[in-house]
């Protein structure tokens, strides 16, 4: 019976592990920013990502936030370029999120975070036409 449940064991983390891949992506911005982004950006990165671009590029997010007197704002550009490389990507997709209810750095980031997983969302959406800068 042991042998039977470690079997069942390990071929539920092959299957769980099969479709999951580990991407590379680099940030511009702050680092507490960045922190949120990754508790977050792993869902929002698609098969078609990691079978067509993953072996030989990187994501790229730039992410700022803003907080000025009535509102917050969370802005970011993310793109696709080469592994290691330090070019903006020339297609990017940009989201911009705002509340007037925000006052603090702390909302800006959050908002900073949800316009980055919404830009990614709509980046996934277009892999099939996108072109990477080489």
């Amino acid at each position: 019976m042991k042998k039977v449940l470690a079997f069942l064991a390990m071929s539920f983390a092959v299957a769980g592990n099969a479709h999951a891949c580990q991407f590379s992506w680099y940030h511009y911005g702050e680092d507490s920013t960045r922190a949120l982004i990754a508790q977050e950006i792993g869902s929002h990165v698609s098969d078609e990502y990691c079978a067509r671009f993953n072996a030989k590029h990187q994501l790229f997010i730039q992410s700022t936030a803003y907080v000025l007197n009535n509102v917050v704002i969370g802005h970011s550009i993310v793109g696709i370029r080469p592994r290691g490389s330090k070019v903006h990507p020339a297609e990017t997709f940009t989201m911009v999120s705002y509340d007037t209810a925000g006052r603090t750095s702390g909302d800006a980031q959050r908002l900073a975070v949800r316009a980055t997983v919404r830009a990614l969302d709509n980046l996934m959406s277009e892999l099939k036409t996108y072109k990477v800068s080489e």
